[in-house]
């Protein structure tokens, strides 16, 4: 399980030569509907989908920066990154513990029976997109652990889950960085101490289509893993 907080951008990737850290080479392969994309791990090189020239894009890897490296170094600069080591101390996270968001039996335990709004359809783009109020045991048995669910596709997309169940949030820590805004993320939210926190789940090959968030984001991923196509 690949687990990693990146730093999604709205701005088009800048050069990272100023910047000394590990980088992580994004390379090719076909992606083929409702089937993982081939993705393997080695000397940090990651391979998975293109970008649309095929050409080869460096993004820096670094390990627990301080929070002045991270906002001078790439908030400031709208330079993506893959920051490591910085969730490892998140009981969600970890291996066999009772609260590990990895066994879906807990899951149901503290919020199988709490109703979320569930996105139907491909993506909600789609002609047949729609939204479902179900229960999260439904969502989970339905389209998580059915024989069926890669024929079916129900997303529980940007929901602000913490705050409806906040017994999970106890499973998480929010990182510094997050208390990083830029003059135009304080515009964008209105408050400077202002954190939105939302997540998300999903089946294997669950998609979003292309957008554009008005704010920095950072993407914590707690099981599985997220290719992330950035312009």
């Amino acid at each position: 399980t690949d687990i990693f907080i990146l730093q999604k951008l709205q701005d088009i990737l800048k050069d990272l030569s100023s910047i000394q850290c590990n980088p992580i080479y994004s390379q090719s392969s076909n992606i083929k509907k409702r089937k993982r994309q081939e993705t393997r791990c080695d000397s940090n090189i990651i391979r998975a989908s293109p970008p649309m020239n095929r050409s080869q894009t460096i993004i820096t890897q670094i390990h627990r920066p301080s929070v002045y490296l991270f906002f001078d170094g790439f908030l400031l600069k709208s330079v993506p990154c893959v920051l490591s080591g910085c969730i490892d101390d998140w009981p969600a996270l970890e291996k066999g513990g009772e609260r590990a968001w990895s066994n879906l039996e807990y899951i149901l335990k503290v919020s199988g029976h709490r109703t979320v709004p569930i996105e139907t359809g491909r993506t909600y783009l789609s002609d047949n997109s729609g939204t479902s109020l179900l229960t999260i045991a439904e969502f989970i048995h339905q389209y998580i652990l059915d024989d069926e669910s890669a024929t079916k596709d129900g997303y529980l997309a940007q929901h602000q889950l913490f705050d409806q169940i906040p017994v999970l949030k106890q499973d998480i820590y929010i990182p510094d960085y997050c208390a990083m805004l830029t003059p135009e993320d304080e515009e964008q939210t209105g408050r400077c101490d202002d954190i939105i926190t939302n997540a998300w789940l999903g089946p294997c090959g669950t998609i979003s289509p292309l957008h554009h968030d008005p704010y920095h984001n950072l993407l914590a991923q707690v099981v599985g893993y997220k290719y992330i196509r950035l312009y």
